[in-house]
């Protein structure tokens, strides 16, 4: 009898220490889990320019101030058209309605130009900047492939819908970063 006592003790003794074995493996893996948590968050930025260099990133910012310039026309123009209206008033000047309309044809043209500088900017830099780095993801893809093993490419279909999804996502990241 008192064996069974003494033997129930241990098993109990043995429980508790299994239990605090195990509580310490859970929270040690949940600390790990935490820290890979924590060590994955990436911003938007770096996961969509990933492969960019400084060229690229010289690149992204004249895209940028031409997105600015392009940007800014509009309000440019309501204060254009707001010089306009109140300069041909009941009250104008004959004399000088002439070099009025002569200097806002001129901040007009200045304006158009301003617009199509900056929306060729904009649309050419960010389109550069896409297909240099579409460019350096398919060079990545492609040095990825040709890595694997010889088996890899015998496995047949699966291999099919992989790549046309990595095609698919290619091009839904080229959308992503290019304007047009």
């Amino acid at each position: 009898m008192n064996q069974e006592k003494e033997f129930s003790k241990e098993k109990d003794n043995l429980q508790s220490i299994n239990n605090i074995a195990l509580a310490n493996d859970k929270v040690e893996i949940f600390h790990t889990l935490e820290k890979e948590i924590t060590e994955k968050r990436v911003s938007y930025f770096q996961l969509q320019y990933k492969f960019a260099n400084k060229i690229d990133y010289i690149l992204i910012i004249f895209a940028t101030l031409g997105s600015l310039i392009a940007g800014a026309s509009m309000p440019l123009i309501s204060l254009l058209l707001g010089s306009t209206i109140n300069n041909f008033g009941p009250d104008v000047d004959k004399s000088a309605l002439s070099q009025k309309v002569t200097t806002l044809a001129i901040n007009y043209i200045l304006c158009g130009i301003g617009i199509l500088l900056g929306s060729f900017m904009m649309s050419f830099f960010w389109s550069l900047v896409a297909k240099r780095l579409i460019n350096k993801i398919n060079v990545e893809y492609f040095q990825v492939l040709l890595r694997q093993e010889q088996g890899y490419f015998d496995q047949g279909q699966k291999n099919e819908h992989f790549v046309t999804k990595i095609n698919q996502e290619i091009k839904i990241i080229e959308n992503g970063v290019k304007i047009f």
